[in-house]
């Protein structure tokens, strides 16, 4: 597995775990969701670190 797809796949999850965890509301889920994006977009661009 590619090193974006690990980062990818580690963002959703502790957006998922989180959500679920503290049980937020639809918009803080939504800001979840952009932040494990970022997060992604980060390692797709930076797959050096």
């Amino acid at each position: 597995m590619q090193r974006p797809l690990v980062f990818l796949v580690l963002a959703l999850m502790i957006g998922i775990i989180g959500a679920t965890v503290s049980r937020i509301d639809v918009a803080a889920a939504m800001m979840a969701a952009v932040f494990a994006l970022t997060m992604a977009g980060i390692g797709i661009l930076r797959p050096g670190v």
